[in-house]
């Protein structure tokens, strides 16, 4: 044995962070070996947190478990060469495990991934997706039991936690959730109109959901406006939505939005105005006015749901009011003598509550008169003999035939002829004729008497 020749080993120790020995079988560090023989090279003594990277032998690597013990043993038999043995050391490394919980949308990151060095400081960077917010932060212990572990908002919609170094030594995981953000939906009426039940309240709704809120005018009032976090919508976006059959204002409807923040949603609700339209007339003057105004043709008149409209109507001299329909209604009872319709010239008739157009149309038409005819006898001495006209006189219209005495249908504007026949054989002459006018628009029954005889206004 001793006339073998004899074999160097060079050990090399890099970085010392730990001891690098040779043994021969008898377990007697080393530095030359037998040609032939056995050595087992024992690395040990590690300084925490260090592992046994590898094992170069003459420059082939050697990768070596770890012994129960914590050193690493590499035996090498029948050495032939002299030996370089060469430790390579290196900080252990950890896997690190980040889990996002079920149904979670979100990034789970961080600045080592998935393994670690050991004692490294490590930051967790968690990112909830639109609509989303981080719930929790927890960290699996041994036991598989999560352990929640506080967390930083960063501001930018993201969040942080960062592993101490301390805490780095040893296989790690984490797991975040998050969840779907709830966003609150307001919605408040001004006006006369209502909400739907389900918004009557302010509503809590995660983020993504589509809700749709239902406006009702009360009846007379429609939709003026809508604001959505102090932005116009127009009204006839509403879908589906309900139109006022006589303006095609909007009465009702329903705004869907999909929720992505916080609404504020004002809606106002304002009378409905209906025009007046005023047909052509002729032959008299129709005005319309409300509490408060004055009279006129109605052409620029918006009158709110509810209100009262009077019409006044004034027919031209000659002519009476015939009729009045509204909205293509014949109107009754709005007469001042319904027995004597020359009589009906000045008329005031109120239409209550509008709550649709008003179109009105008042018929005038031109008066026609009667004209009564009393012949008397004022003869002194054959008074009660001649006791009717035939005996002493008559008074007759031309073109015209009296009904007991009454001459009707006589247009105004018509120029009427009496013939006045005394009984000239009997000797009745005309005494005197007098014409007494009434006047169907004084209203305090004045009677004009015109003495035809002294005014010269006979002609034989």
């Amino acid at each position: 044995g001793s006339d073998l020749p004899v074999k160097t080993v060079t050990l090399v120790n890099n970085g010392g962070q730990g001891t690098l020995k040779a043994v021969n079988a008898e377990g007697t560090d080393v530095t030359e070996i037998g040609e032939g023989g056995t050595l087992t090279y024992i690395v040990e003594g590690l300084q925490e947190g260090y592992e046994l990277r590898y094992l170069l032998v003459n420059g082939v690597k050697h990768t070596l478990s770890v012994q129960a013990d914590g050193s690493y043993r590499f035996v090498d038999e029948n050495i032939a060469t002299n030996r370089v043995v060469e430790a390579v050391y290196g900080l252990k490394t950890f896997t690190l495990t980040l889990l996002i919980a079920d149904g979670g949308q979100g990034s789970f990151t961080a600045d080592y991934y998935p393994t670690f060095p050991y004692g490294q400081q490590i930051v967790l960077r968690m990112i909830p997706a639109a609509g989303y917010q981080l719930k929790s932060l927890s960290m699996i212990g041994e036991d598989g039991l999560p352990v929640q572990v506080p967390h930083e908002d960063l501001g930018d919609g993201s969040y942080s936690y960062t592993i101490a170094p301390e805490i780095a030594v040893e296989d790690l995981a984490f797991s975040v959730s998050f969840g779907l953000i709830s966003y609150e939906v307001a919605v408040s009426a001004e006006g006369n109109g209502t909400i739907g039940d389900a918004f009557r309240d302010p509503q809590e709704v995660a983020y993504g959901s589509t809700v749709n809120i239902d406006f009702a005018a009360e009846p007379g009032y429609y939709i003026s406006s809508i604001l959505v976090n102090g932005v116009t919508v127009n009204p006839a976006s509403l879908d589906p939505r309900e139109l006022d059959r006589e303006t095609q204002e909007i009465i009702g409807g329903t705004l869907g939005l999909t929720v992505t923040t916080d609404y504020r949603i004002v809606v106002t609700f304002s009378p409905i105005l209906y025009r007046v339209t005023i047909a052509d007339t002729v032959n008299g003057s129709t005005k319309v006015y409300t509490e408060g105004t004055t009279p006129s043709d109605g052409s620029d008149m918006r009158l709110a749901a509810g209100s009262n409209l009077t019409i006044n109507m004034v027919a031209d001299q000659g002519y009476h009011i015939a009729g009045i329909e509204i909205n293509g209604n014949i109107i009754e009872g709005w007469e001042i003598d319904p027995d004597k319709a020359n009589n009906n010239v000045n008329v005031t008739y109120t239409l209550n509550d509008v709550r649709q157009n008003v179109t009105i149309r008042v018929t005038y038409e031109i008066n026609y008169y009667e004209i009564r005819v009393e012949e008397v006898n004022e003869s002194v001495n054959f008074k009660r003999t001649d006791n009717t006209p035939s005996l002493f006189g008559t008074v007759g219209i031309y073109g015209a035939e009296a009904v007991n005495g009454i001459f009707t249908g006589i247009r105004n504007g018509t120029d009427v002829r009496f013939i006045v026949s005394p009984v000239r054989t009997k000797g009745y002459y005309i005494y005197s004729f007098t014409i007494t006018y009434t006047d169907p628009s004084d209203s305090s029954g004045g009677k004009t008497v015109v003495d035809v005889l002294r005014e010269g206004g006979i002609s034989a």
